[in-house]
């Protein structure tokens, strides 16, 4: 291959690449129907994850509730994340975006901040839906004042060749074959929770 050879991107969404500008040519019209809008915004709210990291030194956009509220609703009452924002958290935010997670407005700060709330949900997804599963398992769970939840996570075998180079123990690998599968499960830590 030539050690000059260079992709060509999109000058749209810059994230679409092309062996040529010709094979560009002959391609953008569909690239542009099918993907460009859809990657160009993709592109835009990685960069507002990046300005969070770089402005605050974390990864992750928290979006905690302004203020605590004493009257417990289920995940399960909001069709979408409007109605996260409006009903479960009471933030702000719900009037900013379109129940079909669209900015509710045209203007420049409208498509800011539904770009930060779409970098920020990545991280609540993961606490949400441990939460809705908690919610569909747990009748009584509106009515817990404390829950402790065991984190569980796998362990090996090891053992330690002659020049202190770790592998997984025989033992553990004939057990399945021949195929690596950890042989003990031991649980990782617990989190408590209280005042629910």
């Amino acid at each position: 291959m030539d050690k000059d050879f260079r992709l060509v991107s999109c000058t749209d969404c810059k994230l679409a690449f092309f062996c040529s500008s010709e094979c560009r040519s002959k391609s953008e019209q569909e690239h542009r129907v099918r993907q460009c809008a859809d990657l160009k915004e993709h592109g835009e709210i990685e960069l507002v994850r990046i300005k969070h990291t770089e402005a605050t030194g974390e990864v992750a956009i928290q979006l905690p509730t302004q203020s605590p509220r004493t009257t417990y609703r289920p995940l399960s009452s909001a069709m979408n994340w409007k109605d996260f924002f409006e009903d479960i958290s009471s933030s702000p935010f719900g009037s900013y975006i379109t129940k079909d997670f669209g900015p509710a407005d045209d203007n420049a700060e409208y498509q800011r901040i539904c770009r930060f709330l779409k970098a920020a949900v990545d991280t609540s997804t993961y606490i949400l839906t441990i939460l809705a599963g908690l919610e569909s398992e747990l009748a009584d769970l509106v009515s817990r004042t404390s829950l402790t939840i065991h984190i569980v996570g796998a362990t090996e075998q090891v053992r330690k060749d002659d020049r202190g180079a770790i592998s997984p123990s025989p033992q553990s690998e004939e057990s399945n074959g021949g195929l690596y599968r950890p042989r003990h499960w031991r649980p990782r830590g617990s989190l408590r929770i209280t005042g629910l």
